[in-house]
C-alpha cells in the first residue's frame, strides 16, 4: 500500500499573509501543486490531508485551487481513499486522526501541548515534539521541520516543501524544491 501524506499548505489569499501574519513576500505554492500533479499522474493507494491547508481559523474563504479539487474529486470516485484531518488552523475540518495499517496520521498540533515553565520557542516546541513522538509510529506535520523516518515529521508543503511518503510500512520523505515535471526527490 502506497499512503501520500502532505500538511501545512496554508493556502490563503495575499491580504491575509500580510495583514496577520505579516509576510513581506507572498506565499509560494508552486511545490503543493506539484504535487497534485504528483498525485494525479501517479495515484496512490490513500492520500491523508493532516490538516493546515486553508485558513478558516481566520475565516478566509479563498477557493481551493483546480488541481486540488481534482485530487478531491479523484478520492470522492473511489481511485484512492482520501482523508482530510483537522490541523489548528482549519480545527473544525476534518476528523482528528485515522489510523492505517498500524500508523497513526495526524496534524500535530497536540503532540506537543504548551507546558507551564516549558522553552515557548520554535527549538524548544520541536525538542518537546520530537521527545513525544520518539518510538512511536506516527505520521504528522505541524512543525514545518521534516524527519524521519519513524515518527514521521511530512514538514510542510509550503515552508520545507516536503512530504511523506509510506509503502508498506516504509516511511520516507519527499522534497518538491526546485524539481521539475513534478517529480521529486528522496531526502530521507
Amino acid at each position: 500500500m502506497r499512503v501520500i501524506a502532505f500538511s501545512c499548505v496554508h493556502w490563503m489569499t495575499r491580504e491575509l499573509q500580510v495583514d496577520v501574519y505579516e509576510y513581506e513576500s507572498p506565499l509560494n505554492y508552486t511545490p503543493f501543486l506539484a504535487l497534485c500533479n504528483i498525485i494525479r499522474n501517479d495515484p496512490p493507494d490513500v492520500v491523508v490531508n493532516l490538516g493546515d491547508f486553508t485558513e478558516t481559523f481566520w475565516r478566509d474563504n479563498r477557493r481551493a485551487p483546480d488541481a486540488y479539487t481534482i485530487v478531491q474529486l479523484m478520492g470522492n470516485a473511489g481511485i484512492f481513499e482520501f482523508y482530510k484531518l483537522a490541523g489548528n488552523h482549519d480545527r473544525d475540518d476534518g476528523e482528528q486522526f485515522v489510523i492505517i495499517d498500524d500508523v497513526r496520521y495526524e496534524h500535530g498540533h497536540k503532540l506537543a501541548p504548551n507546558m507551564p515553565g516549558a522553552d515557548a520557542s520554535v527549538d524548544g516546541y520541536v525538542a518537546r515534539l520530537r521527545e513525544n513522538t520518539a518510538g512511536k509510529k506516527i505520521v504528522h506535520g505541524h512543525s514545518h521541520m521534516p524527519a524521519g523516518p519513524w515518527p514521521l515529521d511530512v514538514g510542510s508543503v509550503t515552508f520545507s516543501q516536503t512530504y511523506g511518503e509510506i509503502i508498506d510500512g516504509e516511511a520516507r520523505i519527499l522534497s518538491l524544491s526546485g524539481e521539475k515535471k513534478n517529480k521529486a526527490k528522496l531526502v530521507v
